[in-house]
């Protein structure tokens, strides 16, 4: 929660009803398949960007509108925010040594299991590396670079 309270201090942007990575993935079955705020850190990984906690211990998948399955009913705003995003998503692409802070907003989905190919919302019961979760991105609000980060 204090790196949520710097980060707001730092942008200078309060958003009520933001949400921490460490939030969403503790508690799925409240926030899964709704339109949620979310403060955080990019991280490039194999399979593209992901919003993490500051440790980089907890992350989630983003993914664009047009890559989701089952499609949402909104579109991703590709405005200055966005573009400063693509900007420095390609820097951490490139491997330079950077933090970046970001909040957005997006729906949290989908708690699924794969099941024959299908995702199907499964037993809580399972073991939560069984679990996936995604953040589909809708606006981008705030981008902030931070000092380099240590690996």
């Amino acid at each position: 929660m204090l790196w949520i309270i710097l980060l707001c201090q730092l942008t200078g942007q309060i958003i009520e009803n933001t949400r921490s990575v460490v939030q969403l993935v503790s508690n799925p079955y409240e926030f899964s398949h709704r339109i949620v705020t979310v403060q955080g850190f990019l991280l490039h990984e194999y399979h593209g960007m992901s919003i993490c906690d500051e440790k980089y211990k907890h992350c989630i998948p983003l993914l664009s509108p047009e890559k989701a399955e089952p499609k949402p009913a909104f579109t991703l705003e590709r405005d200055a925010e966005y573009q400063k995003y693509e900007l420095w998503s390609l820097r951490l692409l490139s491997g330079e040594n950077v933090k970046i802070g970001v909040t957005l907003r997006g729906k949290f989905d989908s708690i699924y299991q794969l099941k024959n190919g299908k995702k199907t919302i499964g037993d809580k019961k399972l073991a939560s590396d069984l679990w996936k979760n995604q953040f589909i991105l809708q606006k981008v609000l705030n981008v902030k670079e931070f000092s380099a980060k240590h690996k």
